[in-house]
């Protein structure tokens, strides 16, 4: 007799990789140039203000300036060698890399959003931004501290935030967070439509951030 024949299933088995947590939130335009050139408004100087009727004299000036900007294209790459043999007599070759190389390049663009120094050929990461506002916790509650930041936003900034993006070990923290009578904040954790949102917005987990 013989050992019968083990066939092989032709699973693969992928290694476990962060997955690619924050491109979603970043808007992606083509770039057809080693570098992006864009104006930014440097000074608003709002003039506007009422007048009597037919008073055309005491028109306030406004005054806008644009500055220039520009910011390097970078690139992010990899690759992996494979033989035209090992291509054409294992056709899952050619599947899994072309399915694994691009998301690596991914991941490492994902880390990059946040993380980046902007000091070629690093991207500018949203972290090494100048001027970047920060929100101390302090004393605060953490949740209180969220909701400064949100408002910090909003009145220092003049934008509106759409999502906020913390690390799984944070939210975890914030997720526990009970009561002095044992009822968890955030809602019950037998709650099959429970939502990661706090103050209104969306949370990004991410295990890029610190």
């Amino acid at each position: 007799g013989w050992d019968p024949e083990t066939p092989d299933s032709g699973r693969i088995v992928l290694d476990e990789q962060r997955p690619i947590q924050l491109l979603d939130l970043i808007p992606s335009i083509p770039a057809t140039s080693d570098t992006y050139v864009y104006m930014e408004e440097t000074t608003f100087t709002n003039a506007a203000a009422e007048i009597l009727e037919g008073d055309l004299a005491t028109y306030g000036e406004a005054t806008l300036i644009y500055t220039r900007r520009t910011q390097a294209v970078e690139k992010i790459a990899t690759y992996i060698p494979v033989t035209e043999e090992q291509l054409e007599d294992a056709p899952q070759a050619a599947a899994l890399v072309n399915q694994r190389l691009p998301f690596m390049v991914q991941q490492r663009l994902d880390s990059q959003i946040i993380n980046g120094n902007g000091s070629t050929p690093n991207l500018l990461g949203v972290l090494a931004v100048s001027g970047l506002q920060t929100q101390a916790r302090g004393s605060d509650p953490d949740f209180d501290a969220w909701e400064k930041a949100i408002t910090k936003v909003r009145v220092t900034g003049r934008a509106v935030p759409n999502a906020l993006v913390m690390h799984s070990n944070n939210w975890s923290y914030l997720r526990r967070a009970r009561t002095t009578d044992g009822i968890y904040v955030l809602g019950n954790p037998q709650d099959t439509n429970m939502v990661s949102r706090l103050w209104g917005l969306p949370v990004i987990l991410c295990e890029s951030i610190a």
